[in-house]
């Protein structure tokens, strides 16, 4: 099963290596910093709790299977051009407009900007409202058909919560059998390369937030594997757990150099 939307940290080039590195038995699945949910749509549990501080990117998660109509008949009326794109974009500069609008018309943004912007970057300025240039695609796919029917299949049989909450109010929550799976923000190589996914960014205060977090997953016995960059600092911050480098290539950034192969980490507290 393939994602709706592409993200930033995509981990389509890391599903096996990833699924390698999970628990072989859980009862329950969490992903709190859910994004475009490539393990997770990849491995589909039947049970799991999915959140995204993305109010958007929820809505569309949580409509997709009563709304895909009325999403695809907005999506219809969009061009691929860049004065369509620029308007579109524009819907949150009106804050009182934007708020009116229904959700499938904000799903069906999201969609689109995501699929026309620059490399795919979701991206938001201090004052929130998306700001990511056009990207001038010949012939861009806005909506998955097929990809959207499989996961309607998909929450149909399954028991998927889905939230758009703080991360440790949801880790806070959990149980022993939980296993979860934490790809958050990631620490910058380099002080300036936060990218504002949020009008509120994550930053270096939010990982040591995310470190206490999971020293406290570990203390109550919940299994977790966190993704990160391979940094000094990170690897500081979470040298009491196991941590296992992963290579890979990544596509989408806003700065090319920062593109092609790197090295991340796989942070577990199992082995």
């Amino acid at each position: 099963m393939l994602p709706l939307v592409k993200w930033v940290g995509s981990k389509k080039r890391l599903l096996t290596t990833l699924e390698k590195l999970m628990p072989e038995h859980y009862d329950y699945y969490c992903e709190p910093f859910v994004g475009g949910g490539s393990l997770f749509f990849h491995i589909h549990p039947k049970k799991a709790w999915i959140n995204d501080i993305n109010q958007e990117l929820m809505t569309l998660y949580r409509i997709i299977g009563t709304q895909l109509d009325e999403i695809k008949a907005v999506i219809d009326t969009f061009e691929n051009t860049k004065e369509c794109y620029m308007q579109v974009r524009a819907w949150d500069r009106d804050v009182e407009g934007y708020s009116k609008r229904s959700d499938a018309q904000k799903v069906a943004r999201l969609l689109y900007l995501n699929h026309t912007c620059f490399n795919g970057l979701y991206r938001v300025n201090s004052k929130g409202f998306f700001n990511t240039p056009f990207g001038k695609y010949a012939n861009p796919t806005i909506l998955h058909m097929d990809r959207a029917r499989a996961i309607i299949d998909y929450f149909a049989d399954s028991e998927i919560k889905m939230t758009c909450l703080d991360f440790k109010e949801v880790l806070d929550s959990l149980t022993p059998g939980t296993f979860v799976y934490l790809d958050p923000p990631y620490m910058p190589l380099k002080d300036s390369s936060f990218t504002r996914y949020t009008s509120d960014n994550f930053m270096y205060s939010d990982h040591r937030q995310l470190l206490e977090t999971c020293q406290s997953l570990d203390k109550r016995g919940i299994k977790f594997m966190l993704s990160n960059s391979m940094t000094e600092t990170v690897i500081k911050l979470f040298a009491n757990f196991s941590i296992t480098e992963v290579k890979t290539t990544r596509f989408i950034n806003a700065n090319h150099k920062d593109r092609g192969k790197v090295s991340e980490v796989v942070i577990r507290n199992y082995f």
